[in-house]
Parts: structure tokens; C-alpha cells; sequence
């Protein structure tokens, strides 16, 4: 299993089973089994791939992405029901 990241800032978690198959990419490494899946915890930094979410589970780092756009939505809620200025 590798995570794949990609220039326009998508990541994504697969495995091929021949190399030859896997995806052009900005940078790309492979998962232990200790290692989540879960491609939006991680994002790549230096060249490095880091865990943006160390300590949490994947049902943690889930819940708190959700939380970020269920907020993101409340606020483009409230700004369309504003009073023209």
C-alpha cells in the first residue's frame, strides 16, 4: 500500500500490482501496516510525509474534518441569508 500525492494537492492511498500501473505523481510512499489508510490524515511537507494528526484515531481525524465543514457550511449559510449591504 502507498499514498500518492499529487500536484494539485489531492492525496490518495492504493495499491497496484504492477508498478508500472501506479499513478504520475508529485511524491509517493509506501504505508507500514501500521500505518493508517486514511489519506487525509497525512500531507507532505518537505518532501516528507507527515501525520497531521498523530495521537487520534482514523474516526477521530474523521469527525474533526467534518466538524471543519459542517462550520465552513454555517458560515456560507449566514452570509447568503444576510441583508444585501
Amino acid at each position: 500500500m502507498k499514498i500518492f500525492f499529487f500536484a494539485d494537492g489531492r492525496a490518495m492511498v492504493a495499491e497496484f500490482a504492477d508498478e508500472s500501473l501506479e499513478p504520475e505523481c508529485t511524491a509517493s510512499f509506501p504505508l507500514t501496516a501500521k500505518q493508517s489508510t486514511f489519506a487525509s490524515r497525512y500531507a507532505l511537507e518537505n518532501g516528507k510525509l507527515v501525520d497531521k494528526y498523530p495521537g487520534k484515531t482514523d474516526e477521530d481525524v474523521a469527525t474533526l474534518l467534518q466538524e471543519a465543514e459542517a462550520a465552513k457550511a454555517a458560515e456560507l449559510a449566514a452570509k447568503l441569508a444576510a441583508p444585501a449591504a
